[in-house]
């Protein structure tokens, strides 16, 4: 083992090594949410915008595809934080096998009033797995 990892490990608890383990994530969850800030400001998006959450690899074309991690996605937005998109202004939210990632009590309520806030008044959001989208109604 490297002699300073050694001496770390020697000089610090269990508890101490994950935290730093866990700001080191947060710290580069900050940075693609940061980054992806500047793109969606350059981004020419027209609204209202179907947004398809947590896209993977399954990137849908004619949406915003957000996916903090997946470098197929569109922009990879901290969803834990206010989102970029103006109030009303999203007329389809679809996600499949995201919500499961995030704090029930802390980080859902979030998603759920920042969904609601973005979506259009007609707007739908679909949260599961459908075999085919259906179509909207003047797409």
């Amino acid at each position: 083992m490297d002699p300073v990892k050694r001496y770390i490990k020697s000089h610090t608890t269990w508890a101490f090594r994950s935290a730093v383990r866990r700001a080191q994530w947060e710290w580069d969850i900050s940075r693609r949410h940061q980054r992806s800030l500047k793109k969606m400001r350059r981004l020419a998006l027209h609204f209202p915008v179907k947004l398809n959450l947590g896209s993977g690899p399954n990137v849908r074309p004619g949406w915003l595809n957000i996916d903090l991690f997946h470098p197929a996605a569109d922009v990879q937005l901290d969803l834990r934080e206010p989102w970029p998109l103006p109030d009303g202004s999203v007329s389809f939210i679809y996600s499949e096998h995201m919500f499961e990632h995030f704090e029930f009590q802390e980080e859902v309520p979030h998603l759920l009033s920042e969904s609601l806030r973005v979506l259009h008044p007609a707007g739908v959001f679909d949260v599961g797995k459908l075999a085919k989208l259906p179509a909207m109604p003047g797409s």
